[in-house]
Formats: C-alpha cells, structure tokens, sequence
C-alpha cells in the first residue's frame, strides 16, 4: 500500500538525504492548501501505486527560498503567483498553472460578524489577533491589505501575533492565544468545529491567486492528475475558485 508521509517543513533536509529519495514525489505545499492535497494524494495513490508522495508544508516565502538554494521539490503549490513566476523567469521550472483562488476569512470565538462596520467595530475593541507573516505568507499580506483598508494600520490599538504561515496563525486561534484571526477560508472549511467567520472580504485585498510549479520530471504523472475535473471539484470542495 503507498504510503504518504507527511514531513513537518523543518525535517525536510533530514529526509532529501535518504537513498530512497529517487522513488518519491516531493510535493511543497502552502500551509493553506496542505489538507487539500493531501486529500488530492490520497486520491492519486487510489489509481497509481509506483510512487510514494511526500508532502512538505511552510510559508510560501520560506519554501520558495529552500526551491531556490537547491531543494528537490517535484512540485509546488504556492500560494500567490508571484514565486512561481520568479521560478519561471529563473527557467527553474517544466510547467506551471493557477490551481486556485483563494478566500479570506476573518474568524472570532463566539461573536459573528455579518458587515465591513460590525468588523471594524469588533477589531477596534483592542482584542489581540493573529496573521501569517506578511512577509513570507500571501494570506498575511490580504489581512494587512485589509487593516490598511480599514485604516487600522498602522495605528491599530493592539498588537498582532504574526505565525509563520496561516497555519501557527489558526493555531493561535484555536489554542486561544488570541480572540481573532484572519485565516484562509480552506482552513475553516476543513476544521471539524464551526467557527464564526466572515468572508466576504475580496473587495478589501488583491486577488489571491494561487499557483502551482512542475520543477521535476517525476512529478509529471501527479501533474497530469491535478489537472482533471475530479480535482478541481475537491479544490472546490475546500472553499476555493477554480479558473
């Protein structure tokens, strides 16, 4: 039976150096999108059992550097087109597409939100919130977009906890370290417990337009899966647009 293992970001060089590595599709992935392609895996090794998929998630920024400086990565999912862009122009990759749109989501524990005002009311009572790293995590730069939108940057009253992708970001969240956060719609959609959100924020940030790379010869077969109607229903599925 395949296997599909999943490598925290910081053991990745740990596992590049193994002499198995020929036989194994490396799949990079933005922290937003990793329940979904790992539910695109465990569908790919459904019809095709040759190859072991290991999935490695981090920030878009950081896994863009590690592609960069080297990193094995059969295929990457980032989470703006802006990296994949600069790996085509650096001829680093065979192929690339836009796989997704994605959504912002700004979440609470208990209170919902239902307007641009009753979001701004809430953000303004001081409580603290969490954001992916700007700097490294598209998400992060949608939710500054948005608190710039809403003129509460770069004098907001609290602080904001930054994670290193969406993912620390929600896990602040959940663990309560924070009372709001402004996640990805995916990650919402794929927790087990409702949690208050409100979504309708596109207007309020630049398009998150999410693409993939094909870096590696072996990642072909995986490639060639992803760009059938039954996988851009499950990316559908997950709470993202499709082109």
């Amino acid at each position: 039976m395949i296997k599909i293992k999943i490598i925290l970001f910081g053991l990745f060089f740990l596992y590049s150096c193994t002499p198995s590595q020929d036989k194994k599709i490396l799949v990079a992935t933005a922290s937003n999108f990793y329940q979904t392609v790992k539910d695109l895996a465990e569908k790919y090794n459904q019809i095709q059992k040759q190859e072991t998929i290991q999935i490695i998630q981090g920030s878009t920024g950081k896994l863009y550097a590690q592609i960069v400086q080297g990193a094995p990565y059969s295929i990457f999912f980032s989470a703006d087109a802006k990296r994949v862009n600069l790996l085509s122009k650096q001829k680093k990759g065979l192929d690339s597409m836009v796989y997704a749109i994605g959504k912002l989501s700004f979440c609470t524990h208990r209170q919902k939100l239902h307007s641009y005002d009753q979001l701004k009311k809430w953000l303004l009572a001081g409580k603290p919130i969490s954001i992916a790293n700007p700097k490294v995590a598209p998400y992060g730069q949608a939710a500054v977009q948005v608190l710039q939108k809403l003129k509460l940057l770069p004098h907001r009253k609290t602080n904001v906890v930054y994670g290193n992708n969406v993912q620390q970001a929600f896990q602040f969240f959940i663990t309560k370290a924070v009372q709001g956060t402004f996640i990805s719609y995916s990650l919402v959609k794929s927790y087990p417990k409702k949690i208050p959100c409100y979504s309708n924020l596109e207007i309020m940030h630049d398009p998150i337009i999410q693409k993939a790379i094909l870096l590696k010869e072996q990642g072909k077969p995986f490639w060639k899966f992803l760009q059938t109607d039954s996988v851009k229903k499950i990316i559908q599925d997950y709470g993202y647009l499709v082109p």
